[in-house]
């Protein structure tokens, strides 16, 4: 058994319990520092949200089978691959255009001056400090277009290899 080869049932009831740590946590952070109404309403649907994932893990792993085993994406079948990257390809055209879509209207309001200060990834910050405004959302945009290119090309890659075999 190699590092990777861990039991699905395992690896679901770890899952579980980081998430329970995680909703923890954030029932904490009110108590930690002052939250008004609308970050603790985002806190708590955030903890509802672990609590059901970490509910939804317990449940999966207690479904599955104590000895099954999947092996990492690189060493599933092509069939497998292939939906993962689909799925990631999916997942990447969403959330990005979301991201970037938050990231301007943060960057918006700083620079309307409605917003004091503004909390973004520090690449991004990076990028807004040295080039300003138009740079910095585009570099969001153009993150998720190499992701999405990425997964596309493994995608057109994994049906070239699975027309290769069966023929």
């Amino acid at each position: 058994m190699t590092f990777f080869d861990v039991p699905v049932r395992r690896l679901c009831f770890v899952r579980a319990g980081g998430l329970f740590v995680l909703a923890a946590a954030f029932l904490l952070f009110p108590l930690l520092c002052e939250v008004d109404s609308l970050g603790r309403n985002f806190l708590l649907v955030f903890v509802g949200l672990c609590l059901l994932f970490g509910l939804l893990n317990i449940f999966w792993g207690l479904r599955t089978s104590p000895a099954e085993i999947r092996p990492p994406i690189h060493k599933a079948p092509v069939s497998v691959q292939a939906q993962y990257y689909r799925r990631m390809f999916r997942l990447s055209a969403l959330v990005f255009p979301i991201m970037t879509c938050w990231l301007a209207y943060d960057l918006h309001s700083l620079e309307l001056g409605s917003a004091k200060s503004v909390r973004i990834w520090e690449p991004f910050a990076l990028i807004y400090r040295n080039f300003g405004y138009w740079p910095a959302v585009l570099s969001s945009l153009l993150l998720g277009v190499i992701c999405c290119l990425f997964f596309l090309s493994k995608m057109k890659k994994l049906s070239s290899e699975e027309r290769g075999g069966t023929a």
